[in-house]
């Protein structure tokens, strides 16, 4: 049995030029697809990948051979952007919702609707299928959802030093300064290099993200986002949160070996606590995200995103293709039932027909942490913004610098609120939002 090859491509012009000289070609006399995917950070994740892929190759009549190359993290934004820019990107790529609506202004993607059968795109929710499209055409097929932002924590820890969970950004400093201890730090807060996309939770409680809807004006320079840099501030300077750049917000590690008592973190980490870490799986517990007031239920406290599959807009073989997004994430049900439990129910499904099987499967209308997340996150959460990831970029750098460089909180903002306007001059983002 031939098995999908897991490359993983590391540096752009090596990784693009070696794209297209191996030997000992495992496709043999069948038309290769390339398909790219970042590596994830879930083993699980990946495994599921290869396992499919390799099933397909085994039983498509296309006589095709889907070629899944893995992307390092890294590099993969670099990598995919050359590509498209040389004309050597891949058929087929597995991508975030939001930078596919964002980049279809550009003609980088194929509408699939041509190419999947309609029953495909009925079967998704309604709030999931209006982030899969523009102008009525959908430009990736959705494999699930995520929540980007919640609150974990060490019960045994809290306990211990007589603390509950923080509702509040004021709580959450509390609660992080009575945390740490010589042996451990209160709270992980979010490293720098995920900072920028990872605070979106924290953007999402205002109702808004950087940008108004018409994208001509920034909406940074307030009382909300002068409360956040606050609070941010006040935790890195008293040192009550790991060095920024020492772990990735991917990750549980700080948390599930015991180097912080709390730490923030999307939806995708119970799984690794799951499979990687069960031993303290009873100890961990988790609420919402902290907001600025305090209130929790019922209200937006996280950002919502998604990854899915995406075709090339020009893609050589797109029936081909359609045929294997269709298998993979579209068909059937049993597949993707099975990405979601190897995963610890850690994501939420797009399709209706899954979803509703894991209302009713006992696993998985069960486990406490899926129920959690229908019930309390993800009817409220926001979709992640899509403009440009400068702008988040610039946030973020913004919000270091004053515990970084010791900039004023109000210069910070001031100098952030200028330095969107000019990008927005620069590079003509007015009336161009997508979704508007």
């Amino acid at each position: 049995m031939k098995k999908s090859r897991l490359v993983m491509v590391g540096l752009v012009l090596v990784g693009l030029s070696t794209l297209n000289s191996c030997k000992n070609e495992p496709w043999g006399d069948k038309t290769r697809i390339v398909f790219w995917t970042p590596p994830f950070p879930e083993q699980e994740t990946r495994d599921w990948l290869v396992k499919y892929t390799d099933k397909y190759n085994e039983i498509n009549t296309d006589n095709v051979y889907i070629d899944l190359l893995f992307i390092a993290q890294d590099a993969w934004e670099q990598t995919l952007k050359t590509s498209q820019a040389t004309g050597d990107a891949p058929q087929l790529s597995f991508e975030n919702y939001a930078d596919i609506l964002r980049k279809t202004m550009s003609g980088l993607y194929m509408p699939l609707d041509d190419y999947l059968p309609e029953n495909a795109f009925a079967d998704l929710y309604e709030n999931v299928n209006e982030m899969t499209m523009e102008n009525n055409q959908h430009y990736i097929y959705p494999a699930f959802t995520e929540p980007y932002s919640m609150l974990f924590y060490r019960k045994s820890m809290l306990n211990a030093a007589g603390v509950t969970p923080p509702t509040s950004w004021e709580e959450m400093y509390q609660a992080s300064k009575v945390l740490t201890t010589k042996d451990r730090y209160g709270i992980q807060l979010i490293p720098s290099a995920q900072l920028g996309w990872a605070i979106w939770g924290f953007q999402a409680q205002a109702g808004h993200y950087l940008l108004n809807d018409n994208w001509d004006a920034p909406l940074v320079n307030d009382s909300f986002n002068h409360s956040l840099f606050d609070v941010w501030y006040r935790i890195n300077k008293e040192e009550y949160t790991t060095k920024v750049a020492q772990e990735s917000y991917t990750m549980i590690t700080p948390l599930a070996t015991g180097k912080v008592a709390m730490q923030l973190a999307g939806s995708w980490v119970i799984g690794q606590l799951k499979n990687d870490y069960p031993n303290v799986l009873d100890d961990i517990g988790y609420v919402p995200c902290p907001t600025i007031d305090g209130i929790v239920d019922g209200v937006t406290t996280s950002a919502m995103g998604g990854w899915g599959m995406a075709m090339d807009a020009h893609a050589e073989n797109p029936v081909e293709a359609g045929h294997f997004i269709n298998y993979l994430l579209a068909g059937d049900t049993n597949i993707m039932l099975e990405f979601f439990k190897s995963t610890g129910y850690s994501k939420l499904s797009g399709r209706v027909s899954v979803d509703e099987y894991m209302k009713t499967a006992p696993e998985s209308a069960n486990d406490p942490f899926r129920k959690f997340m229908v019930e309390k996150i993800a009817p409220y959460s926001l979709a992640e913004p899509i403009y440009i990831w400068e702008i988040s970029r610039d946030y973020a750098q913004a919000m270091e610098s004053t515990y970084l460089s010791n900039i004023s909180i109000d210069n910070a903002l001031k100098a952030l609120d200028k330095k969107i306007k000019d990008y927005i001059l620069a590079n003509e983002l007015a009336g161009t939002n997508p979704q508007k």
